[in-house]
């Protein structure tokens, strides 16, 4: 394991945790002693490795990688995860839908079969499979999917190959990582924000050990929380710096993230999730999802998903936001063009031409509920509108904290208060 590596996930207790609680299902055996960084021996060569080692393990940094240490039977195969997708496409008819749409595509057994797990990220899978289900769900999920987008923008061989393996490892970094964190609805304070850019270091840095991933594979690792206009992490990358299989994975994890991840691999919202494609088409390369579109333009969007908000609160939201959007353009107006405002300007123009394109005019409330009144797609689609902005608005904190800019902008005169009432907006957003 690589020294910057080792910095970012320090002792390694969650994946400890996950690797031992996985030796009570499965013989994970000690090939040699296992010393800690003081030179202090934990654990002797040939003992069975589950929960019974953890506290010794988790008290101590360790000499050398733990998966140096270590060998497991009967790990996860490139077999298994064909066989575990197969399933899992047979059981959902969001995805069966896919699979009907693509008789003549090469299958996903004829592109990966011939392909070895090396034995640490086998191990990794194999945790991932047994400890964190909804991660591997999800992961098969995105592999589907990216499955799907390559194959219909008719890619080569090569890039489908180089996406689906990217797919398949893209969250293996949450193994090193609380996944309280990572839990569904969770909202994260402005400190939790850096590990989403961690998750991502980590995933890339596992695979850059292995000659096979480097550059391809790693490189669509990095990427896959990168968007087109330059607003995504970890390096802000835009346009044509993002990779082939960059892009089409950024898509597939958007996609993912309106699916059922407990087993099921279903889509409940379909017609919301073309909304949501349609909404972002300056951050995601529209040529890729044009075939789930089309797939799926007919479907009516689902009313549960407007079940915990009302119109009025949303009107209400829009109304705060529209005060947010207005005076960063009064500050434009007053301030010098720098490095600190264009990046700004970046994240709350894609939000103003967002809003203009949508025809959705947040100026007026009677207009907005009388829409919403007359139809509700409409409301469902004011919400997905309100849910991105939000959700934009939090990230542009975030990164300003990641790029160490936050401080300083707070003690802005101008833009510290702007900033407070973004924070207090998003504390205050019920969507």
């Amino acid at each position: 394991m690589s020294a910057s590596l080792s910095a970012i996930v320090g002792a390694d207790i969650h994946y400890k945790e996950a690797v031992t609680s996985l030796g009570n299902k499965q013989t994970i055996t000690c090939t040699e002693d296992i010393y800690s960084d003081k030179g202090v021996k934990l654990v002797a060569k040939g003992v069975k490795i589950d929960s019974k080692v953890y506290a010794n393990l988790v008290k101590h940094k360790l000499q050398k990688d733990f998966d140096e240490n270590i060998t497991i039977d009967d790990a996860i195969t490139i077999s298994t995860v064909i066989s575990d997708i197969a399933a899992l496409v047979f059981s959902s008819q969001t995805l069966s839908k896919l699979s009907g749409d693509m008789t003549e595509a090469v299958s996903i057994e004829d592109i990966l079969s011939t392909h070895t797990l090396p034995d640490n990220i086998a191990l990794k899978l194999t945790a991932v499979k047994s400890e964190r289900q909804n991660l591997y769900n999800h992961s098969l999920i995105v592999v589907y999917l990216a499955y799907y987008l390559a194959s219909k923008s008719e890619q080569a061989v090569e890039t489908i190959t180089t996406t689906l393996l990217a797919a398949l490892f893209h969250d293996l970094g949450l193994l090193h990582l609380e996944p309280a964190l990572f839990e569904e609805g969770k909202k994260l304070t402005q400190n939790e924000y850096k590990y989403l850019h961690v998750h991502v270091i980590i995933s890339d840095l596992l695979l850059t050990n292995h000659p096979v991933y480097q550059s391809g594979v790693s490189n669509a690792v990095l990427e896959h929380h990168e968007r087109l206009d330059g607003s995504g992490y970890p390096s802000g990358k835009s346009s044509d710096l993002i990779s082939l299989p960059g892009q089409i994975l950024a898509i597939a994890v958007v996609m993912t993230s309106r699916f059922n991840n407990e087993g099921e691999g279903e889509c409940a919202h379909a017609k919301e999730l073309s909304m949501l494609l349609t909404l972002n088409r300056k951050k995601l390369n529209p040529e890729f999802y044009q075939p789930w579109q089309w797939l799926f333009n007919n479907e009516e969007p689902d009313s549960k998903a407007t079940e915990n908000y009302s119109d009025s609160e949303l009107i209400a939201q829009s109304f705060q936001l529209n005060k947010i959007l207005k005076e960063w353009l009064s500050i434009l107006e007053r301030l010098p063009s720098s490095y600190l405002i264009e990046f700004i300007d970046c994240y709350i123009g894609g939000i103003n031409n967002n809003i203009i394109e949508s025809g959705m005019n947040i100026d007026d409330s009677d207009y907005l509920a009388s829409v919403m009144e007359e139809d509700k797609t409409m409301s469902i689609f004011f919400h997905l509108h309100m849910k991105e902005h939000t959700w934009q608005l939090q990230n542009l904190l975030a990164e300003l904290n990641r790029r160490h800019l936050f401080q300083r902008t707070q003690q802005d005169t101008q833009i510290g208060p702007w900033l407070n009432s973004i924070i207090q907006f998003s504390n205050m957003s019920t969507i």
